[in-house]
């Protein structure tokens, strides 16, 4: 797991929230990203550059989901980003 918190590190400029869940035998890593951005596709954009720094070491990668989503607390899209791991 400590390979997880490595990688949150390594792109913490672009990372607001993350967490870990178990999904069967594996887990599965949610990240936000810190800023919203004005259009769906530059937050697509961050997302797919958060999916490629946040993957750590040591784990294989069964799934990488990026999508943006409409903020809540703020105006724009937040960069989403779920990587599914064993």
């Amino acid at each position: 797991m400590i390979d997880v918190f490595h990688a949150i590190h390594a792109c913490a400029d672009l990372v607001h929230y993350w967490d870990v869940a178990r999904r069967g035998e594996g887990v599965v890593l949610h990240v936000t990203s810190r800023r919203a951005f004005p259009t769906p596709a530059a937050a697509e954009e961050a997302a797919g550059e958060i999916a490629v720094r946040v993957q750590p070491v040591g784990y294989d990668v069964q799934g990488v989901t990026t999508q943006a989503r409409e903020s809540d607390r703020d105006a724009g899209w937040r960069a989403f980003v779920e990587v599914s791991l064993s």
